[in-house]
């Protein structure tokens, strides 16, 4: 039976005392800002953590192999997804969780931002808005 993944945030201070975490964290959201189609560059991620605008998120699957990034911002009562992957269903898995963080931001709508070949039935619950999925936070 395979081991079941664990997520939880990645913070700045966290990749400055371990060379290797940014080493493995990098290419991952570099990889998963690809995916957003110009939306986000790693390096506008990586200030966006320094100046504590932007939450890196991580999807593990022990004992340690990294699989997927989620980067998030909640900024005007609106809690968005701005990059996610490389392996998206992994890191979709945990959006109950990242709900979760949205309420506790007081974020009244959570936004994700993905590429066209995402289907409507990844993110049930979600409205379709062009390539922008949203869900209403404030509806019971």
């Amino acid at each position: 039976m395979a081991s079941k993944p664990i997520f939880g945030p990645i913070t700045a201070d966290d990749m400055r005392r371990n060379e290797l975490l940014i080493k493995t964290v990098f290419p991952l959201v570099r990889d998963a800002c690809k995916l957003s189609k110009g939306g986000f560059t790693e390096h506008q991620v990586f200030d966006g953590l320094i100046e504590n605008r932007m939450k890196l998120w991580g999807v593990l699957r022990p004992p340690a192999s990294l699989e997927a990034i989620v980067v998030t911002q909640a900024a005007g009562g609106v809690f968005e997804i701005l990059a996610l992957g490389p392996e998206f269903e992994d890191a979709l898995a945990f959006l109950p969780m990242l709900t979760g963080e949205a309420r506790t931001s007081k974020c009244e709508r959570m936004r994700i931002t993905g590429p066209k070949f995402w289907r409507k039935e990844y993110l049930t619950g979600f409205d379709l808005v062009a390539c922008v999925f949203e869900r209403d936070l404030t509806a019971a």
